[in-house]
């Protein structure tokens, strides 16, 4: 398999920065016919007086300030091609200062645009580097006012590193350690590359890495890419997250839903999977089970996976129905093996994809986890290395 995840994610209780809800379309205002007005009388001019006053045009309403998360709150994936000065920002082409290059078995990223479009600041002082940022979020499950998903408020935690072109020293938060990277800072053409694995250090307790920045990356040697994950979760599509209470959410978002039955148990048991379903968008919800088996937790009402077939529904990478395998590839990494799944046509393009928890859902018909989709793959490529029942007419292995 061509995965090599560095950090997975928890992904499975926690929510992420899916697509704001569309607002209820507005009814179109009624149209008089022309025959109606075709012979009416035409009303009685009225006199306007000489000096007309003008009422004073009501205040407009405040805009309430959009929610302000504090630093390292980006939300989706920037993938960087080696030699190519384009990246992908959750599937926006965008231009760096310098392309990224992979030398001596390491893959060098444009630090001050990764740094940044992660959300943190940075300065440089000749070959001195500092770079911070202070966290004043966690994750959060309740649904957003703004039709995204809400982060909690905690604590500030902050991070503030200092790195020096040509050193494998450097300072977090003003302690000095030791890089476990074989690369170090360099300077090429005006502009400072970082190591990928270059914010890795050894400690008493073994290997460790800079919380949120590079640490859920990974690097696809074969394919020449790769992939920087922000650190906000993104189990959701069209507004709903995993582990939001279904029975909780405002009326207007389930609004047009309608059951459309139970798929069966939940792949750890204690609870049935009830599946609601709006067009091309289906949300799974726990439900407990009915011949009287204990449970654990109250988790009755518990979304635990959102799909599309609506290709106007798009991922939090800004994925969506339509796109391709080779696009799945590319902005989605190992960390979304289980997570993730995929229904593709004969072109191995998507009919309907979902995220969703890895334990608890049972994901509909026809759609494949990510990573099972990559071994499938893999094994159309390479059919010597396919297990014996494994089909390629059907793309499956045969009971």
């Amino acid at each position: 398999m061509r995965y090599l995840a560095a950090v997975f994610l928890l992904l499975l209780l926690l929510t992420g920065c899916a697509e704001r809800a569309a607002p209820a379309q507005e009814p179109e205002p009624a149209h008089t016919h022309p025959a109606e007005t075709q012979d009416a009388e035409a009303p009685e001019a009225v006199e306007t007086p000489e000096d007309p006053v003008t009422p004073e045009a009501p205040e407009a309403p405040e805009t309430p300030e959009a929610a302000d998360y504090g630093d390292a709150a980006f939300c989706g994936g920037i993938t960087l091609f080696a030699g190519d000065p384009v990246a992908l920002v959750n599937s926006e082409e965008v231009t760096m200062e310098g392309a990224p290059f992979f030398e001596n078995d390491e893959f060098y990223v444009p630090l001050r645009f990764a740094a940044e479009t992660l959300g943190w600041h940075y300065a440089e002082d000749g070959d001195t580097i500092t770079l911070s940022a202070t966290k004043t979020w966690e994750w959060g499950v309740d649904f957003a006012p703004d039709g995204g998903y809400s982060l909690r408020p905690c604590d500030p935690v902050t991070q503030e590193l200092e790195l020096t072109v040509g050193e494998r020293v450097f300072t977090q938060n003003g302690e000095a350690v030791e890089s476990c990277s074989a690369g170090v800072p360099v300077r090429r053409d005006s502009v400072i590359y970082l190591p990928l694995d270059f914010l890795t250090f050894s400690d008493g307790d073994g290997q460790q890495s800079v919380p949120w920045l590079f640490g859920g990356s990974t690097y696809d040697p074969e394919a020449g890419y790769a992939i920087l994950n922000g650190q906000r979760n993104e189990a959701g599509l069209g507004s709903f997250a995993v582990w939001q209470n279904w029975d909780e959410l405002p009326e207007v978002q389930r609004e047009g839903f309608a059951e459309s039955g139970m798929l069966g148990q939940s792949s750890i048991g204690e609870y049935n999977v009830v599946e609601y379903m709006r067009g091309g968008l289906r949300v799974h919800v726990l439900r407990p089970m009915t011949d009287g088996t204990e449970v654990s937790g109250d988790h009755d009402g518990a979304i635990v996976g959102v799909y599309t077939s609506d290709p106007s529904i798009a991922a939090p990478r800004g994925l969506r129905p339509g796109d391709s395998w080779e696009k799945t590839e590319q902005v989605y990494d190992g960390s979304f093996a289980d997570s993730l799944s995929l229904r593709l046509d004969e072109d191995d393009n998507i009919v309907e994809l979902g995220l969703h928890s890895p334990y608890y859902d049972i994901p509909p018909a026809g759609c494949r986890k990510m990573g099972e989709q990559h071994l499938f793959h893999d094994w159309m490529a390479h059919p010597e290395d396919a297990p014996d029942n494994w089909n390629p007419v059907t793309k499956a292995l045969d009971d």
